[in-house]
């Protein structure tokens, strides 16, 4: 037998592979039907065997999920981080020793693992965790040993306090703020943080003075008081905020006096926002004198005061007359914010805003009283709805149309020639809701209008409907 048959031979004798360049060598002369067979074919062997693996997957966990801990061993550093998180959100108290574990054997962990072993820690609450928390204290990364810290705060017991007393004196300062802000979060524990206020780092110096004050600790007072006084800005600053916010005259006199100083304004301003309500009479008291700039800096603070004393400074400004116009404008849009809140007291001095020239007032005041004042005003309104402004007109005939009556009728039919499309929708709304058979010779012609055949239908339905 020539060598030449002898490979044919060995070739044909051979077991058939099902490889990429077999599939195109006898794809290629085949018909299209021939070939999508053939790739369909291919498809389910491929799939078979993966389905069966996950579906022996499935069924190593009750809910269908495989266990998340195997994958703490993985090569990739990414799934090992998010088995440890995912133990941390589940897992119980067996879970304790497999995150110490993981947090043991990451070397250089560039995927953050042993940071996310001590959240999960945290999370999972239980004494327990306390050992491997404590270890975590003396890890060389201070990012792990202020996640161990902020981890202590929420395991329960007299043992994580102790831990985290530890961790007050740790060399790194962001440690340091962690742990007094972990001992503030502990009902009952506020006062351990006062060591603290010797600090020499400002920012734990603030922290053990917020943990003091949210603890309702006795030595608070005293201490804020005395903090006024701290070689550092930021630490009187922050105790003045939060003296102003417990009511304390000292902390609003000090931000009251800071405002005024040149380059302590923004300090002062941010502080007194902290403060909360407390400050509205602060903020309120600098704005006579505040400039334009400062102005609308003040109204961002009290913006965000969500109390009945803060919407009463900003129905003063909208309605100032003497007050420059961006500032009203912009009292004015914060009360359409909280315009759901307002008392009727709130929103009578709003009302004076519908005589006003500026187009801008006159319209917000319109989208205020929409949702507050009812029928009230109805009757000023109505001239409003022929307003120059196009905005002024639209929230008119809004207010028209929700609460107006068969008193109404008239200027809605006359609203129905506007040269504003949406106008003349919000006027088909009115009178579909209390237009009478009166107004149909001016409705029907709209109906023949693809822009408004649909509400104009609608109105002359239910016009029909209630009868003459």
């Amino acid at each position: 037998m020539s060598a030449a048959n002898a490979g044919d031979l060995s070739r044909r004798s051979a077991p058939f592979s099902l490889s990429p360049a077999v599939i195109c060598r006898y794809m290629v002369p085949m018909g299209r039907m021939i070939r999508a067979a053939l790739l369909l074919g291919f498809a389910v062997v491929c799939w078979i065997p993966q389905s069966g693996g996950a579906q022996s997957r499935a069924e190593t966990s009750p809910d269908g999920a495989a266990d998340d801990s195997a994958d703490l061993s993985s090569s990739d550093g990414n799934a090992r981080r998010r088995a440890v998180e995912q133990l941390g959100r589940a897992g119980g108290r067996d879970a304790v020793p497999l995150l110490e574990h993981a947090y043991d054997t990451e070397a250089a962990d560039a995927f953050g693992v042993k940071a996310a072993a001590a959240t999960a820690l945290g999370e999972l609450g239980v004494a327990e965790a306390v050992g491997p928390l404590g270890r975590m204290l003396a890890d060389p990364d201070y990012w792990v040993r202020r996640k161990a810290t902020e981890a202590l705060g929420k395991v329960p017991g007299e043992a994580a306090v102790r831990a985290l007393e530890t961790a007050l004196r740790d060399e790194d300062v962001r440690v340091r703020a962690e742990a007094v802000r972990a001992l503030g979060s502990r009902t009952g524990e506020g006062s351990r943080a006062r060591e603290a206020l010797g600090d020499p780092d400002p920012r734990v110096v603030s922290a053990a003075l917020e943990a003091l004050d949210a603890a309702g600790a006795a030595e608070a007072a005293p201490a804020l008081a005395a903090a006024l006084t701290h070689a550092s800005r930021d630490v009187r600053f922050r105790a003045a905020s939060l003296l102003a916010k417990r009511g304390d005259d000292r902390g609003l006199r000090f931000l009251e006096a800071a405002a005024r100083t040149p380059g302590d304004f923004p300090a002062a301003l941010r502080e007194a926002g902290r403060a909360g309500c407390a400050s509205v009479p602060l903020l309120a008291g600098l704005l006579p004198e505040a400039s334009e700039e400062r102005r609308e800096r003040l109204l961002d603070v009290l913006e965000a005061q969500p109390c009945a004393s803060a919407t009463d400074v900003l129905v003063e400004q909208a309605t100032c007359r003497e007050c420059p116009a961006p500032s009203r404008i912009r009292a004015t849009q914060a009360l359409f914010e909280r315009r759901a809140d307002l008392s009727r007291a709130q929103a009578g001095p709003i009302e004076g805003l519908l005589s006003e020239e500026a187009p801008d007032l006159v319209a917000l005041a319109l989208q205020i009283l929409l949702d507050s004042a009812g029928t009230r005003n109805l009757g000023r309104i109505e001239a409003l709805a022929f307003h120059d402004n196009q905005v002024v007109r639209h929230f008119a005939l809004a207010n028209l149309g929700k609460y107006g009556s068969a008193r109404q009728e008239p200027v809605l039919i006359k609203a129905l020639s506007d040269a504003n499309g949406s106008n003349i929708r919000l006027a088909l709304e009115g009178l579909a809701r209390f237009g009478s058979t009166a107004a149909l010779p001016a409705i029907r012609p709209l109906a023949e209008d693809r822009l408004y055949r649909r509400a104009a239908e609608a109105a002359v339905e239910a016009i029909e409907a209630r009868g003459p």
